[in-house]
C-alpha cells in the first residue's frame, strides 16, 4: 500500500517573488469583451481568450476580438484551415472571411477535432447532453452515444477522443477504427477527471473512488482511502502527478507517496501544469494565483477572487485567467 503523508510542513507560503502590481492586468480596456474569463487557449503562438461576453484572440500582444456579444465555451483550429467558436448559442465556423452558424439553440461546452476532417461538439443543456459530429458539410448525432450522457471529451496525442460518460465510466473513440470496436472502459463507475501522462498512461479521478490509471492495457486503483471528488489530475516536469478534490485539498504523488497538501482549504477550483511543466492552484478560500516551488506555495498574484485558467506563450509568460477580475500576464 502506498503512503499517504498529511504536509503541513509545506503548506506555509513562500516569500512573492512576483506580486500583482508587476503583472499586466488585461479587462475590457485592454481589448478584452468582458471580466469573467471562462478559458484561455494556445493556438500556436496566439493566445484566445474566452469570456461570457465574447471571444479575444492576441496576436503578437495585440487583442483582436473575434466574437463579442455572447458567452464563449470553446475554440478549435483544425486540419483544414476552420476556426470553429463554441457559444451559448451554439456554434461557429470562420475560414477568412467567410461565417456561418450551426446548432443554433445548443451549448458548446467542448469541441474536438476527430480525425482530420470531422469535428465533435460537445452539446450541453440543464436537462441533457450530447455528441454531434461535422462532416461533409453536416451535423449529425454520433450514434454510439444517443443512449448515453457524454460529459466532458478529451484528446490523447494519438488522436483518440476518450468520451467521459454520465456514472458510466469512459469510452475511447479511435478515428482509425469502427465504432462497434471502440473500448468502453470502467462501466459504471462516474469519472470526473482526465489526464494523459507523458508515458501515454491514462489517469482518471472518480467521484468517491479515488483514481484509476491505465498502465500497458490494465487498470489499477490508486489513492483508494480519497472519498472526495477528484475534480484534476495534471503532470509537473519532474513526472510526479498531481490531483485535485472538492473537499480535501491536493494530492501529490512521486510514484511511491501521496502527500497531502491545503487540505484545510477544501476545495480546489484550478490544478494546472504550463506546457513547462510549472503547477499553479487556486481556491474559494484563498482565491489568489500560487506556484508550486518544489518545497512550499509561492502566492505569485494575490486579488481577492478565483483564477480559472493558466497558460504559458511562446515567450515563457504567464497568462491567468480570473473568474471576475480579467487576465494577468507575468512580466
Amino acid at each position: 500500500m502506498k503512503r499517504i503523508i498529511m504536509a503541513a510542513g509545506v503548506v506555509v507560503m513562500a516569500a512573492n517573488v512576483l506580486q500583482a502590481a508587476s503583472w499586466r492586468h488585461l479587462t475590457e480596456d485592454q481589448g478584452l469583451p468582458a471580466r469573467e474569463i471562462q478559458f484561455i487557449k494556445m493556438l500556436g503562438a496566439e493566445v484566445w481568450v474566452g469570456t461570457l461576453k465574447g471571444l479575444t484572440a492576441f496576436r503578437k500582444d495585440k487583442p483582436e476580438t473575434v466574437l463579442a456579444g455572447e458567452p464563449v465555451w470553446d475554440v478549435l483550429t483544425d486540419a483544414d484551415g476552420y476556426l470553429w467558436i463554441g457559444t451559448e448559442k451554439g456554434i461557429i465556423r470562420q475560414k477568412g472571411a467567410a461565417s456561418e452558424r450551426s446548432l443554433q439553440g445548443e451549448s458548446i461546452g467542448r469541441i474536438v477535432a476527430f480525425g482530420p476532417h470531422t469535428v465533435w461538439a460537445l452539446c450541453k443543456k440543464s436537462d441533457q447532453s450530447r455528441l454531434m459530429e461535422y462532416s461533409d458539410g453536416k451535423w449529425r448525432p454520433v450514434k454510439r452515444f444517443e443512449k448515453e450522457k457524454p460529459r466532458e471529451l478529451f484528446v490523447t496525442r494519438t488522436g483518440v477522443v476518450w468520451v467521459l460518460l454520465e456514472a458510466n465510466g469512459m469510452l475511447a473513440a479511435d478515428p482509425g477504427q469502427a465504432p462497434d470496436q471502440w473500448k468502453h472502459h470502467q462501466m459504471g463507475v462516474n469519472m470526473t477527471a482526465f489526464c494523459e501522462d507523458k508515458q501515454g498512461q491514462i489517469w482518471c479521478g472518480t467521484w468517491d473512488r479515488g483514481i484509476m490509471v491505465l498502465e500497458k492495457g490494465e487498470w489499477k486503483r490508486l489513492l483508494t482511502e480519497e472519498d472526495a471528488v477528484i475534480t484534476a489530475i495534471r503532470q509537473d516536469r519532474k513526472g510526479q502527478m498531481w490531483a485535485a478534490t472538492n473537499a480535501h485539498g491536493l494530492w501529490q504523488y512521486d510514484g511511491a507517496n501521496w502527500v497531502n497538501h491545503l487540505n484545510e482549504e477544501g476545495t480546489i477550483n484550478l490544478l494546472e501544469s504550463t506546457s513547462d511543466g510549472r503547477v499553479f492552484v487556486s481556491s474559494q478560500s484563498e482565491c489568489s494565483l500560487r506556484e508550486w516551488t518544489g518545497s512550499g506555495w509561492n502566492k505569485v498574484v494575490d486579488v481577492p477572487t478565483m483564477f480559472i485558467a493558466v497558460r504559458v506563450d511562446a515567450k515563457g509568460r504567464i497568462w491567468a485567467g480570473n473568474i471576475l477580475d480579467g487576465v494577468y500576464v507575468s512580466p
